[in-house]
């Protein structure tokens, strides 16, 4: 899959993981998330514990909700935070 192939939010939510990597430079975030791969584990990413705390705020910030620990703890790759955001961004826009 090529990043052409991709959604605009599954893109973010790439870009919004990739800046919450440990140790991950500013200058670098884009090109690392263009090579993240959807079905990766998070923790293989490294985004576990605190960092990923801080990608969930970011993306609720950044999407507009407030999501329950529970709902985000679902979440063991990018493709489940997109599926994730995209249910409930639909869900604010509907209401």
């Amino acid at each position: 899959m090529t990043a052409r192939d991709l959604t605009p939010t599954e893109r973010a939510i790439r870009r919004l993981v990739a800046e919450h990597l440990p140790g991950m430079e500013s200058h670098r975030i884009t090109a690392y998330a263009d090579k993240i791969h959807l079905a990766t584990p998070l923790n293989q990413l490294g985004l576990s514990d605190g960092y990923f705390a801080a990608a969930t705020i970011s993306i609720e910030r950044t999407y507009g909700f407030d999501l329950p620990d529970e709902l985000w703890e679902r979440c063991k790759c990018v493709a489940d935070i997109v599926v994730l955001v995209e249910h409930y961004a639909q869900a604010e826009a509907a209401a």
